[in-house]
């Protein structure tokens, strides 16, 4: 059974509506910024299995599927979508078969419980779960992820930082997002802090790396913010309202005053987006017994593309044991 986490989107509104709106409204975000599908030297050999944790309706599943289909090095990579919100599976499940994609494959799975084989996939890619998971559930979340790597495995994630401008409008709406989490006693992950909880979670070799982009260079500056923020102080009209942050005049105020900054040439934002990246250890033959190893191997196996079943994904029912909702 999957049971939906509590997401700060979830918390924010009464329509599940609203919702999907505001989930839509940062997967657009992230897919402006026009961020690299992987950390720069990472690459994927033929016959690995790559899981998407919070794929949403798939995007980042899809493309990844798009240039490595381009391959034919890549013909035997897998690529899993997995996300709580079953009418973003459907949507995801909709568009690959659209496109004629027979090595994807998506699921409903709740976040911190995912019902899925350990020691089965060869990356785990997050991105943007900042508002899904709330701080104190990330120790748990990046315990099943690497449960479910195969040794020597890693896990990538990509969150984003606080913005900045040299406006002084950023300054008073960044405060106003601040009280809102604060009513909403929605706490974030620090980004930075994830590095110490992928050791916790047993992740080795951990690292980050930070770009920073001016969106006035990287991604169209004005009209990016124009087509970003505003939609945003929009979707928080109802709560801003609700609990007296903002009055109707002071909201359209407060619009009116975005607008103006955006426009002007003087305007500057940056925008720091932090990947973190880890690596699962290696066994090690000599301290396991050949009964654990056998079993581990065994495990490890279950989605091996070497297996005819799993040649062609049209036999999905077969896919982890009918697994697929």
């Amino acid at each position: 059974m999957t049971h939906e986490t509590t997401s700060l989107f979830k918390i924010l509104t009464d329509s599940e509506g609203l919702d999907y709106q505001f989930a839509d409204w940062f997967e657009n975000l992230f897919r402006g910024m026009q961020l690299p599908l992987l950390p720069q030297g990472m690459t994927i050999a033929d016959g690995q299995t790559i899981l998407d944790v919070a794929c949403r309706e798939g995007e980042w599943v899809n493309e990844l599927a798009f240039h490595l289909n381009r391959s034919e090095e890549h013909e035997d990579v897998v690529v899993v979508g997995l996300d709580f919100r079953p009418k973003c599976i459907g949507i995801a499940r909709a568009n690959a078969r659209d496109r004629g994609y027979e090595n994807v494959v998506f699921l409903v799975r709740d976040l911190y419980h995912m019902d899925l084989s350990a020691n089965s996939y060869d990356l785990v890619h997050l991105r943007g779960l900042a508002p899904l998971v709330p701080s104190e559930r990330w120790p748990q979340l990046l315990a099943e992820v690497v449960r479910l790597l195969r040794p020597g495995g890693h896990v990538v994630c990509t969150e984003l930082a606080w913005p900045t401008t040299n406006a002084p409008i950023g300054e008073i709406a960044a405060n106003l997002v601040r009280q809102v989490l604060q009513i909403a006693a929605y706490t974030p992950i620090q980004v930075r802090h994830l590095g110490g909880l992928f050791r916790d979670a047993g992740c080795q070799r951990v690292r980050q790396s930070t770009t920073t982009l001016e969106l006035l260079t990287v991604t169209g500056g004005g009209l990016f913010l124009q087509y970003r923020l505003l939609p945003l102080m929009y979707l928080l009209a109802p709560f801003l309202k609700k609990h007296g942050l903002a009055t109707d005049g002071q909201f359209k105020k407060l619009q009116y005053e975005i607008e103006s900054a955006l426009v002007t040439t003087t305007f500057r934002a940056n925008w720091p987006v932090v990947t973190t990246i880890g690596e699962k250890p290696a066994l090690d033959k000599v301290a396991h017994t050949r009964r654990e190893w056998n079993s581990l191997t065994q495990q490890s196996t279950m989605i091996s593309l070497k297996q005819p079943q799993f040649q062609l994904l049209a036999k999905r029912s077969d896919y982890l044991k009918g697994s697929v909702s």
